[in-house]
Order: structure tokens, then C-alpha cells, then sequence
């Protein structure tokens, strides 16, 4: 009885021991994620950052670029004589470029930058989207939710940057005609 008593009490501490390590595993994993994954704003940032490089690259030439992060933002551009624009693009401007994470870019979580030249996104839908509150669109409707000015990021997007005369337009790759 005694030798039973000694084995049970061996395996309760194995088996503890094995959950503890366990859980400071997971801990470890969860600390790592929290310092090594950017938050959206900062992806936004840095993402609106290299496509303004490209955007300066362009006006010799073509330039593509690979619109990665973050996920379910929009892309939008806005003209000095829109109305409704964010407020990081007010004043001295002839067109913005915005990384938003609502539809209008009225809320906080969004990441804007001013242009002395004409940059705008300049889309022409021609498949079906799925978008937060709308659902799934067809291409005709899109243009009517969305507007031409904005690309919506739900996945990767390959874009393609043209000068044209003066104005550089931004595309999806796949609907370039």
C-alpha cells in the first residue's frame, strides 16, 4: 500500500509538472506575439510610407506595388475640392492618399499623407467584393458604395501606379484595361 501511495503522488507531480510547462510555453508564445506583431495603425503607417516611395518612383515610370497589410482597411484618395475629408488632409493640398479602417475615414484609426501633385486611386470594379456591413457586392454596385477613389484590402492587392500627364492613378493590377 505504502509503494502505491508513493507512485500516485510520483505521477500527480509529473503530470503538474507537465502543465506547468505547458502554460509557461503559451505564456511565452503570447509575450512573443504581443512585441513582435505591429499593431494595424503602425502597418498602416509604414505600408502608406512605401507606397508613397513608390508613388515617387512613378513619375518617370510604371511602378507596381504589393498592397499587404493591414487587412479590411481601405485605400482612399481625396481631391482639395472633395467634401468630407479627414482631418490630417486639410489645407495644402491638391490631393491625399489614406490608409483607412472605416469606409469614410471618420474614425480615429487611420493614416493620411498630402500631395502637392494629383495622386488618386482611380478604380473601375469588375468582380463581386464582400464588405463589412454590405456584404457581398457585384461589380456595378461597388462603385455606387465604394466610389472610384477606393480600394477595399481584404486581401492581398497587387496595384499598379501610372503617370499620366501629371496625374498618377492608382489600380488594381487585374483591372488595368
Amino acid at each position: 500500500m505504502d509503494k502505491k501511495a508513493i507512485l500516485a503522488e510520483e505521477v500527480l507531480r509529473i503530470v503538474l509538472g507537465v502543465l506547468g510547462i505547458i502554460v509557461l510555453i503559451i505564456l511565452a508564445v503570447g509575450l512573443y506575439g504581443i512585441f513582435t506583431t505591429k499593431s494595424d495603425l503602425e502597418q498602416a503607417s509604414a505600408t502608406l510610407e512605401d507606397l508613397d516611395m513608390k508613388i515617387g518612383e512613378s513619375k518617370e515610370k510604371t511602378g507596381e506595388y504589393l498592397l499587404l497589410a493591414p487587412l479590411k482597411w481601405y485605400l482612399r484618395s481625396y481631391q482639395s475640392e472633395d467634401e468630407n475629408i479627414p482631418k490630417d488632409c486639410e489645407f495644402n493640398f491638391n490631393s491625399c492618399l489614406c490608409l483607412c479602417k472605416d469606409l469614410n475615414c471618420n474614425e480615429r484609426d487611420l493614416v493620411c499623407k498630402k500631395y502637392k501633385l494629383n495622386v488618386l486611386v482611380d478604380e473601375d470594379y469588375t468582380s463581386t467584393q464582400i464588405i463589412p456591413g454590405y456584404g457581398a457586392l457585384p461589380a456595378k454596385t461597388l462603385i455606387n458604395v465604394l466610389g472610384k477613389n477606393t480600394i477595399f484590402i481584404d486581401s492581398f492587392k497587387n496595384l499598379v501606379i501610372l503617370n499620366e500627364g501629371g496625374q498618377v492613378k492608382i489600380k488594381l493590377k487585374n483591372e488595368i484595361k
